[in-house]
């Protein structure tokens, strides 16, 4: 899986909201401190494939990309995401059987970081023998953020760094169960798909969407969709602009990962 890096640079204090970086940067909320802080991290996403009394090991690149010296605090994590896509960070052991934050560590766990310095974190997995050994997929993380070096703050630049452990091979497969196409206002539509993930993997898909007008393409963008895990359904909403009044062949396809792409046709008429 391609590893996936964010960096944050900030004028005032930020405080993280809930975010996952697997698929979005955190979201992130303004307060007053003085510091200038700036925090890179890499990868967001790390892969384990850990049984019953196996470990891991990952990892997990910080770089102080300000001008003022930092402090580096990991906070283990769980985290959700929701039917609309949205992605809530938790408390650790939140998602119950799906977690594995009993398990994770990540050293050094409180390290300061001078301007411009790069410190390599490990990120470990260490399971029990006595761990599932049905072939599942369980998720947990750290929330890695950047504050000041003198005084307890809480806030500071942050990004999610989301774990993954696959026990066995489970089957990955998703389906289109909904499409839909309308058009609100004059010269737009709205693309609206219901997905599902009918496998045993987990699904991080893209959508690929193409408008096509009297024969000839006028959109065709590519989209990624929040994971889903198995059993997971999830509504995709796209909003389309800049189309001219008539109407239009909808294409829609998901790739999931697997060995076929999933495809799903319409029309719309544009005011």
């Amino acid at each position: 899986m391609q590893h996936d890096s964010v960096r944050f640079v900030r004028r005032i204090a930020i405080a993280v909201g809930s975010a996952i970086a697997l698929l979005t940067t955190p979201a992130l909320a303004q307060s007053a401190p003085p510091q200038s802080l700036s925090l890179t991290v890499s990868p967001l996403v790390v892969e384990f494939h850990a049984g019953a009394g196996d470990a891991g090991t990952a990892t997990v690149t910080v770089r102080n990309s300000g001008n003022e010296p930092e402090r580096i605090v990991a906070l283990r994590m769980d985290w959700k995401v929701a039917a609309d896509g949205t992605v809530r960070v938790e408390q650790p052991g939140t998602e119950g059987k799906a977690s594995i934050s009993d398990f994770l560590r990540m050293e050094p766990t409180n390290v300061v970081l001078a301007p411009g310095e790069t410190r390599e974190l490990a990120l470990t997995l260490d399971l029990p023998a006595s761990f599932p050994s049905e072939t599942a997929v369980y998720h947990s993380g750290f929330l890695v953020r950047g504050v000041p070096v003198t005084g307890n703050v809480t806030f500071g630049p942050a990004a999610t760094v989301v774990a993954y452990d696959t026990v066995g091979t489970p089957v990955s497969h998703a389906k289109i169960t909904q499409l839909h196409v309308s058009s609100p206002a004059s010269g737009s539509a709205v693309l609206s798909a219901r997905i599902v993930n009918d496998g045993a993997a987990y699904a991080r898909t893209s959508a690929h969407i193409v408008l096509r007008h009297d024969g000839h393409i006028v959109i065709d963008e590519t989209d990624s969709v929040p994971v889903l895990f198995a059993n997971e359904a999830r509504v995709y909403n796209k909003a389309l602009g800049g189309l001219a009044p008539g109407a239009y062949d909808v294409s829609f396809t998901l790739d999931y990962g697997g060995p076929t792409l999933i495809e799903g046709t319409t029309e719309v008429h544009v005011r």
